[in-house]
């Protein structure tokens, strides 16, 4: 707790700057294999730890529940549903 009382994250700057520079290698990797993951895995969550497919469901908290069940913080991984057609989206 900060003199303030307020609660401080309990990570480092290194910790910090480590899964960042994971999540863009996880991002990176999911790009690099988007057709082939999207052929196996259509129109479900798929998450990427350390550029591994760890979790695949079609309901977010059954693919969470599976990842938890790795020991991986569901948080830290990169989350994407793999639609089988790309949309625009205009907001």
């Amino acid at each position: 707790m900060s003199e303030a009382g307020v609660a401080t994250p309990n990570f480092s700057r290194e910790q910090a700057v480590a899964d960042i520079r994971r999540s863009t290698e996880d991002n990176i990797w999911l790009n690099a294999h988007r057709d082939a993951l999207r052929a196996e895995f259509a129109n479900m969550f798929v998450a990427v730890y350390d550029r591994k497919v760890v979790g695949v469901a079609e309901a977010v908290e059954d693919m969470k529940a599976a990842i938890r069940a790795k020991g991986i913080d569901p948080e830290k991984c990169v989350t994407e549903v793999l639609l089988t057609e790309d949309y625009i989206w205009v907001l």
